[in-house]
């Protein structure tokens, strides 16, 4: 249920200066990053080097811990941020293309 997760904050930082919300900005940030680790040790967890492949139940816990909005919000932005990188082979188009249909505000970091 969306109720039981932290408030995704859906503006850059800019924004939420303009609007007050700085602190409501910060806070969604720091769970943000919070959840980018959770899916890093996630990942680590769950791939299997014989075969390359992430286990069916990899993103389970994260999942329920920060709830699909969230995940869906960093996964993008990872995405966004690996794309601009010397590494952008190492991710499918496909892929690629999903994270593009998600909104994530410009922020400059």
């Amino acid at each position: 249920m969306a109720a039981d997760f932290p408030y995704v904050y859906p503006h850059s930082r800019n924004e939420a200066g303009r609007l007050g919300q700085t602190q409501m900005h910060e806070d969604s940030f720091r769970v943000n990053v919070e959840c980018a680790r959770a899916i890093e040790q996630a990942i680590q967890d769950h791939f299997n080097e014989t075969d390359e492949t992430l286990s069916e139940d990899c993103a389970q816990s994260v999942l329920e811990r920060f709830g699909f909005k969230r995940v869906n919000f960093v996964l993008a932005n990872s995405l966004k941020e690996f794309h601009k990188s010397g590494c952008k082979h190492l991710v499918s188009d496909e892929a690629y293309r999903w994270g593009r249909r998600v909104f994530v505000p410009p922020d400059g970091k």
